[in-house]
C-alpha cells in the first residue's frame, strides 16, 4: 500500500483516485504509520483527515515536514501526546515562529512533564495561559529531579496535595531520588498513605518501617499498601505489614496484579501462611490467562476453590494454548456456547476446536454455519477443509455467497474452484429468485465475475430493487449493463417504483 501511494502521491493524483474515482471503502486498505508520513509530507490534507486515528498515536514528528501550518496543525491537534513525546526544541521553536498558539494546550505540557524534556518546558513555559498546578504530578509521574524542581520554582502551589492526588493511585515515579527529594523538602506536596506506598513500591524496607511508625492507621491505606507489595514481590515488607497488622487483608486485584507480574513466590507466601479466605473479592484468571502465568494458574485451581469463568474459558481459547485451555476446560465443559466454538475456529487450532466441539455435540445450541464463516473470513482453507473431512462441516454454496458479500478474494477463488463456474451460475439464479436482501458489495462482485447470470434474470425487478435501496451507484450500473444488453425493460414500473425515491432525478437525467 504504501509503495501505491508514493508512485499516487509523485503524481499528485492520489485523492483524485480515492475520492472521485474508487468505490471501495477507503477503511479496507491495510493503512500503517509509513502512509501517514508521505501523506503529511505531500501536503495533501483531505486524505490526512481520512486516515484511521489510530494510525496517529505513534508518529515521529521528526520525519514531518512543516512548511505547511495547516496540516502540522492538524496533525498536532490529533496527536498531541506523541508531538510532545517525540519534539525537539529546534522543531518547537520553527513551529511557535510559525503559530506561536499551536503547543499550548494542556495535554502537550503533561506530556513534555511525564518526559522531563526540561528544555522545551523552560522555552514555552512562560507561553502558557493560567495555572500550572496540573503539572507538578505529571512531573512528579515522570520522575526527573531537575524538572521537578524548575517547575516547583516557576509555580507556587498551595492548594494541597489532596487534588494532585486521586484517593486510589497506584501509579509511582521510577526515580527513588525524587521520592526522597519531595519526601524531605515537600512534605506537603503529596499524602502520608501515598508517600508509603511509593517507598513501599521501591521495596525500602527500612523508611516503611520509620513511617509506619510515624502515621497512625487512619492515614495509612493497609489494602494498598499489602497490594504494592505483593506486585512488586516484596516479601520481607509484606512480613512486616502482616506482622504489624494481623488482620491485613489483600484484594483479589492485588493478587491479580502480583501475578500478571509473575510475582508468584509474593502470592504464594500469603496463601500459604496466612490461607486463601484472607482475600478480599474473588480472583479471575482472565489477566492470569491473557499474562500466560501458567503456574499461577495451575496454583490457584489446586489450592483454592477457584472458580473458571465463561470468560476466563474463552480467552484460553483465544490464546490457543492447548494445555492451558485442556486444564481448565474440564471445569465448564457442560455450558460450552456458540461463541466459544466459533473463538476455537478462528485460532485455527485444530485440537482445541475438536475439544470445543465433543462437549458442544452433545447440545444443540452452536452453529457450525457460523464457524464455517469465521474460516472463510480468517482464510483458513486447510481447517475448513479438516472439518469437512471430519464431517463437522459440509460444502456449502453459501461459503461463496459470503465470501462475495465480504469481497473476500482469495477465498471467492478457492470456492469458486471447487463449485465449478456452471454450477454456481445456476445456484446464484436460483438464489436471488427467492428476492432474499443481499449487500450492494455483493451485487457488484457478482456482476464483475457472473455476468451471464444477470441474463438469466427479471432485469426489471433486479432495478427495482436497487431503487428500493436507493443506492445510485448500484441503480446506474444495472441500468447501464441491461441497456447494453438490449434488455427489455418495463421503464413504467421502474418509473413508479423510483417516483417516490430521491433516486427519481437521476433516473431522467
Amino acid at each position: 500500500m504504501t509503495a501505491a501511494i508514493e508512485s499516487k502521491h509523485s503524481s499528485e493524483k492520489l485523492i483524485q483516485f480515492f475520492l472521485e474515482k474508487h468505490n471501495c471503502k477507503f477503511n479496507d486498505f491495510g493503512w500503517v504509520v509509513e502512509d501517514v508520513y508521505l501523506t503529511v509530507n505531500h501536503n495533501n490534507l483531505e486524505i490526512l483527515k481520512r486516515l484511521p486515528a489510530v494510525l496517529f498515536s505513534s508518529l515521529d514528528v521528526s520525519r514531518i515536514k512543516f512548511d505547511n501550518m495547516e496540516i502540522v496543525g492538524y496533525v498536532q491537534d490529533k496527536c498531541s501526546t506523541p508531538f510532545a513525546k517525540n519534539a525537539k526544541l529546534d522543531i518547537i521553536k520553527y513551529l511557535q515562529e510559525k503559530n506561536n498558539t499551536l503547543f499550548i494546550k494542556q495535554e502537550v505540557f503533561t506530556q513534555l512533564a511525564l518526559n522531563g524534556q526540561l528544555d522545551i518546558i523552560k522555552y514555552l513555559i512562560g507561553k502558557l495561559p493560567g495555572s500550572r498546578s496540573y503539572l507538578y504530578r505529571h512531573a512528579f509521574l515522570g520522575g526527573d529531579l531537575e524538572t521537578f524542581k524548575y517547575i516547583h520554582s516557576n509555580q507556587t502551589y498551595s492548594g494541597g496535595s489532596t487534588s494532585l492526588f486521586p484517593t486510589r493511585d497506584t501509579k509511582f515515579p521510577e526515580s527513588l531520588a525524587l521520592i526522597e527529594y519531595v519526601h524531605q523538602n515537600h512534605p506537603w506536596f503529596a499524602p502520608s498513605w501515598y508517600m508509603i506506598s511509593a517507598f513501599i513500591y521501591h521495596g525500602q524496607l527500612e523508611r516503611v518501617k520509620t513511617m509506619l511508625s510515624a502515621y497512625n492507621d487512619s492515614e495509612i491505606k493497609l489494602s494498598d499498601c499489602v497490594n504494592i507489595a505483593m506486585r512488586r514481590g516484596h516479601l520481607s515488607i509484606l512480613e512486616l505489614l502482616f506482622k504489624s497488622y494481623p488482620e491485613i487483608r489483600p484484594t483479589a486485584k492485588g493478587v491479580e496484579d502480583a501475578a500478571v507480574n509473575f510475582q508468584n513466590e509474593a502470592i504464594v507466601w500469603v496463601f500459604d501462611n496466612y490461607g486463601a479466605e484472607r482475600i478480599q473479592g474473588n480472583i479471575s484468571l482472565l489477566p492470569l490467562i491473557v499474562a500466560r502465568n501458567e503456574e499461577m494458574i495451575y496454583y490457584l485451581l489446586r489450592s483454592t476453590r477457584q472458580q473458571v469463568s465463561y470468560a476466563d474459558i474463552l480467552m484460553a481459547i483465544k490464546q490457543s494454548d492447548n494445555k492451558l485451555f485442556n486444564k481448565i476446560s474440564p471445569l465448564r465443559s457442560t455450558h460450552f456456547t456458540s461463541t466459544w466454538l466459533i473463538a476455537s475456529a478462528a485460532t485455527g487450532n485444530l485440537e482445541i476446536f475438536q475439544s470445543v466441539y465433543e462437549c458442544m455435540s452433545k447440545y444443540d445450541n452452536y452453529s457450525t454455519e457460523m464457524v464455517a464463516q469465521k474460516l472463510i473470513e480468517h482464510n483458513n482453507r486447510s481447517m475448513l477443509k479438516s472439518l469437512i473431512d471430519l464431517g463437522i462441516l459440509k460444502w456449502s454454496f453459501t461459503f461463496y455467497v459470503y465470501a462475495l458479500e465480504h469481497e473476500y478474494v482469495d477465498q471467492i477463488q478457492w470456492i469458486a474452484e471447487h463449485f465449478g463456474k456452471e454450477t454456481l451460475d445456476d445456484q446464484i439464479v436460483q438464489l436471488i429468485d427467492t428476492k432474499q436482501q443481499f449487500s450492494d458489495l455483493f451485487y457488484f462482485n457478482l456482476l464483475k465475475l457472473h455476468p451471464t447470470v444477470f441474463s438469466k434474470l427479471d432485469f426489471t425487478n433486479q432495478i427495482q430493487r436497487s431503487i428500493v435501496k436507493n443506492n445510485i451507484q448500484l441503480f446506474t450500473l444495472l441500468y447501464s449493463y441491461y441497456k447494453e444488453k438490449n434488455a427489455k425493460l418495463s421503464n413504467y414500473s421502474i418509473f413508479e417504483t423510483a417516483r417516490t425515491k430521491p433516486i427519481f432525478l437521476h433516473f431522467f437525467k
